[in-house]
């Protein structure tokens, strides 16, 4: 979850704002990591009417609040009740994650890394990453070029400035044996191949959900694994073409892929 805040003024947007409109000052990033912040339930709503993108009824809405007293949804298929209200809730770790993009990658990637299972940035430290980016590569100037940029530029971040690794995009003639981790970063749509399993220690994948071909609504989501065809089961799953038996964490999606 993130905010862009004013220290100032104490003021809070939940979308991206460069500077206060009431006192000019610059606006800082406020980003709560899911897997390590305390969460309250301050309320929920049960779902019982079906949609293109929640077909499985019924479904929880949580309205969770962190300490910093922000807001957010959480769906999941679990049933709670009036006792629940105030209590903790905490956010597993699982096999795979899955968290919706809001506006920022590096705190949507950071969060998807921090609710896997076996898996801590900081171990990489002083370690050599291989990022997988192709369509970097490619001439054409796509949407799904821009948002790998912007995924690469993120992950980058991540474990370049904040965990002090050394990474590398798309290494020419690189040896896999040369490096300690190696991320794939697809990019996934509906009715496209299924990932190609590779070497990869890591897979980060960009997935768009469409509900209809030419329907402009649509959700931008990250899935996160160790194993790409864990990611693969996930987004397949998600879009109704089969089932994934593991353990699924994340912020909004999990409640249509099996009873968590």
């Amino acid at each position: 979850m993130i905010r862009w805040l004013c220290k100032n003024c104490n003021l809070k947007w939940i979308h991206p704002v460069d500077v206060c409109i009431n006192c000019n000052s610059k606006i800082e990033k406020q980003i709560t990591i899911l897997a390590n912040s305390r969460f309250t339930i301050a309320g929920f709503s049960e779902i019982t009417v079906p949609s293109t993108l929640h077909p499985k009824l019924p479904y929880t809405v949580l309205l969770l609040k962190d300490e910093h007293g922000n807001l957010m949804p959480k769906k999941t298929m679990k049933r709670f009740s009036d006792a629940d209200i105030n209590k903790e809730f905490v956010f597993e770790k699982g096999d795979v994650s899955l968290i919706k993009v809001k506006y920022d990658y590096y705190a949507a990637i950071l969060n998807a890394l921090s609710l896997l299972d076996n898996f801590e940035i900081n171990e990489y430290k002083n370690k050599r990453i291989l990022l997988h980016a192709e369509l970097l590569d490619d001439k054409k100037d796509t949407l799904e070029k821009k948002s790998q940029l912007q995924m690469v530029d993120a992950i980058k971040q991540i474990f370049e400035k904040d965990a002090g690794s050394i990474v590398d995009v798309n290494g020419k003639n690189s040896d896999a044996a040369e490096y300690d981790l190696i991320i794939d970063v697809p990019f996934l749509r509906v009715n496209q191949d299924a990932l190609k399993i590779s070497n990869s220690k890591l897979t980060i994948a960009n997935a768009i959900f469409a509900p209809n071909k030419d329907e402009p609504t649509h959700m931008n989501m990250l899935i996160a694994g160790r194993e790409s065809n864990k990611v693969n089961q996930v987004f397949n799953a998600l879009v109704g073409k089969g089932e994934f038996k593991g353990k699924v964490s994340g912020d909004e999606l999990e409640a249509n892929i099996r009873e968590i």
